[in-house]
């Protein structure tokens, strides 16, 4: 009869502390990178452009908020879900859980971008009246942000799960850095369409940063 395997000792909680410091403080202060290219667009508009397209701005974001809320409510369980699947069956599980909550973004959130770009006058009327009559013309970029972010979104998100959030940082940082200098640049001549390229342009970057990361440092995969 084989002897019984010894379990392994636990790590010292020392070592323990240093490294969920070291996760939870990269980890916040990627979110505030994040802000950077999510949040700063419109604030640069209304500095560089006045409060009238910030107001139509609002207007559209709010008809795709629903959007935004059901990312949330995604992310709240994948993260757990996904890092279990990468402790029991390795990078393959991994990815194979966030392909699968990829492709449950997208069937949910097609529906909704065909509805607001086929039917987005009637509805920002039914809406808001004759006060946006603008805003649907920022429903294309509206609908671009959101296919990009559902790009970056497991990129960024494998970052999280094997414990890299310091990578994620650096990779926003940079992106919030391009999304200001498209703002700055696109805004005076072209209003809110230079404020919604930077926004998409800070996202598409942070996606790209997201995946060179991974590509790049392999330690994790071992």
């Amino acid at each position: 009869t084989p002897m019984p395997r010894p379990k392994a000792a636990p790590p010292p909680f020392r070592s323990f502390l240093s490294r969920l410091a070291h996760f939870i403080g990269w980890s916040v202060m990627s979110n505030l990178a994040y802000n950077g290219y999510n949040h700063l667009p419109p604030l640069l508009l209304g500095l560089l452009a006045g409060p009238v397209p910030v107001a139509v701005y609002q207007a559209a974001r709010n008809l795709v908020q629903p959007l935004s809320t059901l990312a949330s409510a995604v992310d709240n369980f994948d993260k757990p879900r996904a890092a279990r699947a990468l402790a029991n069956s390795g990078v393959p599980g991994m990815a194979g859980a966030l392909g699968r909550t990829t492709l449950a973004l997208i069937l949910g959130s097609a529906p909704y971008l065909v509805l607001l770009l086929a039917m987005g006058g009637p509805v920002t009327r039914l809406v808001y009246g004759d006060r946006f009559p603008t805003a649907t013309a920022a429903m294309p970029w509206f609908a671009a942000m959101q296919v990009t972010m559902i790009a970056a979104y497991p990129l960024e998100t494998a970052l999280f799960i094997v414990r890299r959030p310091d990578l994620l940082f650096w990779g926003r940082v940079v992106a919030a850095a391009a999304a200001i200098a498209l703002c700055v640049t696109l805004i005076p001549g072209h209003g809110l369409d230079g404020a919604m390229a930077g926004l998409v342009g800070g996202m598409a970057v942070s996606a790209v940063a997201a995946a060179f990361n991974l590509l790049r440092d392999r330690s994790w995969i071992r």
